[in-house]
C-alpha cells in the first residue's frame, strides 16, 4: 500500500467510529491468570512460505522487470539509505570480450610508440630507409577489425551478468559498517566484503561462485602438497649425489673431485645453488595456482604466495635437507642399530650445519671481512638516497596493502623462533645437557606473547574502526569547505570587479554556483560529501570492466596521424640521403641553419660560422613538439 493510499483511508475514517470501551478502574482484574495449556500454536508458521529468503527476494525483483542494478542499489539503499550510495557497478562475463579488448591495446600501444619514433626521427633530422610501411597498414586495418569485434561484444557481454558487484559509498562510515556487518543472515545469497582498488582487481575470477572457489580452494591446497612431496624427491636425491666422499668413489670422477678447487665449489656453492634452482620455479608456480584458485586481487594472490612460500621453504629447505642429511649421513648406523635413532639425530643433525651456512651465504650479502663493512655502508647509504626519491617520485606501486602482510610476516617470524627454539631443546636433551629444562619457560613465554600480540591486533587488522572513518569523514568534509570557500572567494572578487568596471548589472554581486553549495554545506555536514553530476560519473567509471573501457575513438587520429608522418618520411630520407653524398651531416631540430647564419652574422654555431643546411618545410612540421625521453639508442630501435 502506498503512502498516498493510507492517507487517504486515514482521512475517510469518521469521528466516533471506533470508540474505545474501557472497565472502570476498580473493576480491572490485576491478578496473573492461572496456568492454562494453549490449545493453538504459538507461532503460525507457513514452511512453504518463501517470502524471507533472500535468493527469492532477488528473483522476484528481477522477474517484477528490475535490472541487476537497480535490484542491488534498491537493496543497499534498503539499508543504508539511498544518500550513502554513490555507484553500483554490475560484473559482467568478458570471457569472450578480454581477448579482443587486449589485443586492441596492445596494437594500438604499438602503433604509438612506432609513430612517436617517426616524430622523434624528423626532429634528429635521421632518416629511416626501412620503415614499416606493411607494418603499419597492418596495425591499421587489424584494429579497424578488433573494433567492430569489440563493439558487436561489448553489447553482447552487457546482457551477461555475474553475481558480483562493486557498491561505491559516499562515506567511509557507511562503507566500514557495510563491509564489516552481516548484510543477510543467507551468506551464500549476499556476502559484503572489501572491495580491492580498481587497478589491482583480477576482473577473470569475480564470476566466479563461493562453491566454485571453495572447490578450487581444496584443489590448490592438495595441489600444494603433492608439489611439496614431489620436491622433496630431486632436492634429497641431488644433496646426496654432490657429496665429495661419495663422487670420489666413482673411478672416473675421484681425482677430479678431490682437487682443491673443485672440492671447494663441490661442498660450498653447489648445495646451495642446486636447492636455489628448483626454489626459483615455486613462486611462479604458487602464483599461477593462487589465480587459478579464484583470488580476487593481486594482493590477494602475492599474499597468498608469501604464506605457501614459506610454508614450502619450512618442509622442503629446512626439515627436508635435515631428515635427508642426517638419513645419509647415519644410515650404516641405522642399520645397524635401530633402537639408537634419537642419541644418532643428535650426532647428525648438527652435521648439516655446513650446508645451511653456505646455503645462506649464497642468498645473502655476507660482511665476513671487516674491510667490507665500510664499502657496504656508503653502498647502502646512496641507494637508500636513490631509492627514497625513486619510491616518493617515480615509482608507482602496484597495490597498497596498509600493512596488511605484517600479520603473515609477525606469525612467520614466530613460526621460525619456535623451530630454533623446539631444535635447541632437542639438540640439548639428546646431548643430556643438565639444564635443557630451563629452556621450556622461554618456549611458553614466546606462546603467551605470540597470542598476545594477535589478539591485540587482530580486530584492527580486519576491521575498519568506525571512529576512524568517521574522523577521516570529517577531515574530507572541511577540506571540501575550505575548496568551496576559495573558490567562492575568487568568484566573488570576480564579480565585484566586473560590477566595478561596469561589465555587470544592478549594485548587488550575486552569489557564484560555489558559494551556493558552500551554504548549503555550512547548513549540513552531509552536503559536503555528496557527489556532483561530475564525480558521481567518474566514480561509476572507476570500477567498471577494464574490456569496456577501451579508447575505440582514437583510431581516426592514429590512422590520420600514420598517413601524414610517412610521406615526411620519404622526404627526409631524400634529403639526409642527399647530404651524405655531398659528405655533410644534417643537425636536429633547434641548431642553427644558414638562413638563420646569413639573418644573423653575430649567431654562434657549434660547426662554425657556416651553420647548417636548412631542412624541407615538409621535415619541420613536429620540430615544436616536446622530445620523448628516449635516446639516440631507443630511436634507433
Amino acid at each position: 500500500m502506498s503512502a498516498e493510499e493510507m492517507l487517504r483511508q486515514l482521512e475517510e475514517l469518521q469521528a466516533g467510529e471506533e470508540q474505545l470501551h474501557m472497565k472502570p478502574e476498580w473493576s480491572v482484574d490485576t491478578s496473573p491468570p492461572p496456568p492454562s495449556r494453549r490449545t493453538d500454536k504459538r507461532f503460525n508458521y507457513d514452511l512453504h512460505d518463501c517470502s524471507l529468503e533472500s535468493a527469492f527476494q532477488a528473483k522476484q525483483q528481477l522477474e517484477s522487470g528490475l535490472t541487476p542494478v537497480e535490484m542491488v542499489e534498491r537493496e543497499f539503499a534498503m539499508v543504508y539509505s539511498s544518500s550513502a550510495i554513490a555507484a553500483v557497478n554490475i560484473v559482467h562475463d568478458t570471457g569472450r570480450l578480454e581477448p579482443l579488448a587486449d589485443e586492441y591495446t596492445q596494437l594500438s600501444e604499438a602503433l604509438e610508440d612506432y609513430l612517436d619514433m617517426l616524430q622523434l626521427r624528423l626532429r634528429l633530422r635521421k632518416g629511416m630507409p626501412h620503415k614499416k610501411v606493411d607494418a603499419v597498414d597492418f596495425w591499421i586495418k587489424r584494429l579497424k577489425y578488433l573494433r567492430e569485434r569489440i563493439l558487436v561484444e561489448q553489447q553482447a557481454a552487457a546482457r551477461r551478468v555475474t553475481p558480483s558487484a562493486f557498491v561505491t559509498f559516499n562515506t567511509r562510515m557507511a562503507q566500514a559498517v557495510g563491509a564489516n556487518s552481516l548484510h543477510s543472515h543467507d551468506i551464500n545469497t549476499w556476502r559484503v566484503q572489501n572491495a580491492p582498488a580498481p587497478f589491482e582487481v583480477v576482473w577473470k575470477n569475480l564470476g566466479m561462485t563461493t562453491p566454485m572457489k571453495a572447490g578450487r580452494l581444496y584443489i590448490l591446497w592438495a595441489a600444494f602438497w603433492a608439489m611439496t612431496l614431489f620436491f622433496m624427491v630431486p632436492v634429497t636425491a641431488i644433496q646426496a649425489l654432490i657429496e665429495v666422499p661419495k663422487l670420489a668413489k666413482i673411478p672416473v670422477l675421484g681425482d677430479i673431485v678431490t682437487a682443491p678447487g673443485v672440492r671447494q665449489i663441490l661442498e660450498a656453492i653447489i648445495p646451495g645453488l642446486a636447492l636455489k634452482v628448483f626454489l626459483a620455479i615455486v613462486p611462479i608456480i604458487l602464483r599461477h595456482m593462487a589465480i587459478l584458485s579464484g583470488t580476487m586481487s593481486i594482493s590477494e594472490i602475492d599474499f597468498g604466495v608469501v604464506s605457501r612460500y614459506f610454508l614450502f621453504q619450512v618442509i622442503v629447505v629446512f626439515f627436508g635437507n635435515i631428515i635427508a642429511g642426517s638419513f645419509f649421513n647415519q644410515l650404516t648406523q641405522w642399520i645397524k642399530s635401530p633402537t639408537g635413532v634419537i642419541p644418532t639425530l643428535g650426532k647428525s643433525i648438527p652435521m648439516t650445519s655446513t650446508f645451511f651456512i653456505t646455503y645462506l651465504l649464497t642468498n645473502t650479502f655476507s660482511c665476513i671481512n671487516p674491510i667490507v663493512c665500510p664499502a657496504a655502508l656508503a653502498y647502502f647509504l646512496v641507494t637508500f638516497l636513490g631509492e627514497a626519491y625513486n619510491n616518493i617520485y617515480v615509482f608507482r606501486r602496484r597495490y597498497e596493502s596498509a600493512g596488511k602482510l605484517w600479520k603473515t610476516v609477525y606469525n612467520q617470524v614466530m613460526v621460525g623462533l619456535y623451530i630454533m627454539q623446539l631444535t635447541m631443546l632437542g639438540l640439548l636433551g639428546i646431548k643430556s645437557f643438565p639444564y635443557t629444562v630451563l629452556g621450556f619457560p622461554l618456549l611458553i613465554f614466546s606462546a603467551i606473547c605470540h597470542i598476545g600480540t594477535l589478539n591485540l591486533y587482530r580486530r584492527p587488522w580486519l576491521v575498519t574502526a568506525l571512529h576512524d572513518a568517521a574522523e577521516l569523514d570529517m577531515w574530507e568534509a572541511n577540506r571540501i569547505r575550505m575548496s568551496l570557500f576559495e573558490a567562492a572567494k575568487r568568484e566573488r572578487k570576480q564579480s565585484l570587479r566586473q560590477l566595478a568596471q561596469g561589465a555587470g548589472s544592478g549594485t548587488n554581486v550575486a552569489p557564484g554556483a560555489a558559494e551556493v553549495r558552500l551554504r548549503a554545506v555550512l547548513k549540513d555536514d552531509r552536503a559536503a560529501l555528496a557527489l556532483t553530476p561530475e564525480e558521481q560519473a567518474e566514480v561509476s567509471r572507476v570500477y567498471r570492466d577494464p574490456a569496456f573501457k577501451v579508447p575505440l575513438n582514437d583510431l581516426e587520429a592514429l590512422e590520420a596521424l600514420a598517413n601524414d608522418l610517412l610521406p615526411r618520411l620519404d622526404v627526409l630520407n631524400e634529403w639526409t640521403a642527399g647530404l651524405k653524398k655531398s659528405g655533410k651531416k644534417p643537425a636536429p631540430a633547434g641548431a642553427p641553419t644558414k638562413r638563420d647564419v646569413e639573418s644573423a652574422p653575430n649567431i654562434r654555431t657549434d660547426a662554425g660560422s657556416q651553420g647548417v643546411e636548412t631542412p624541407p618545410v615538409e621535415v619541420t612540421k613536429y620540430d615544436n613538439k616536446p622530445l620523448l625521453d628516449a635516446d639516440d639508442d631507443e630511436a634507433e630501435h
